[in-house]
């Protein structure tokens, strides 16, 4: 959990700027973490394990066991070098939850998928296999069938780059 934590944090210290008065849900699509973001260079990112080397966890006490497996009770705060902190005060359901707003979370979803099925598809097909699931209603038993046909790319690089 520290280092989901730090590497978003990282992701959000590279992307702040351009982001700011944007909703919420474009902290989230930007920043959400994607297979890379666990690579063994990631894993030994100096910045990242300063951030994970200050993350702190305490339990929340009876009001979140409570209210678990409801939700996901949660907070966070963020206390800056100059001491200023930062609190997200209680969070029943954080954003991507199914019980967050249905909007927000599909449209976290829809980029984290269009994500995924770039690094495995690649664009073209990827935009295809999109088309086709938008109109899957008009499609006939055979395209349906096919639907998941699809040629699967694979990286040549090494998983220890």
């Amino acid at each position: 959990m520290a280092f989901i934590v730090s590497a978003t944090l990282r992701h959000a210290l590279n992307s702040h700027s351009k982001l700011k008065k944007k909703p919420l849900e474009n902290y989230w699509i930007t920043n959400m973490l994607l297979p890379e973001d666990f690579s063994p260079k990631s894993l030994k990112d100096p910045v990242i394990r300063n951030l994970m080397s200050k993350i702190e966890f305490k339990h929340g006490g009876p009001e979140y066991d409570a209210k678990y497996p409801e939700g996901i009770p949660t907070s966070i705060q963020i206390e800056t070098s100059s001491k200023k902190v930062f609190d997200s005060g209680f969070i029943m359901f954080p954003p991507g939850h199914a019980r967050y707003d249905e909007t927000v979370t599909f449209n976290i979803l829809k980029q984290k998928h269009k994500n995924l099925g770039l690094l495995g598809l690649g664009k073209s097909t990827l935009s295809s296999m999109i088309e086709k699931m938008g109109s899957i209603e008009k499609l006939s038993n055979e395209e349906v069938g096919n639907l998941y046909n699809a040629k699967i790319l694979f990286s040549e690089k090494s998983i220890d780059e």
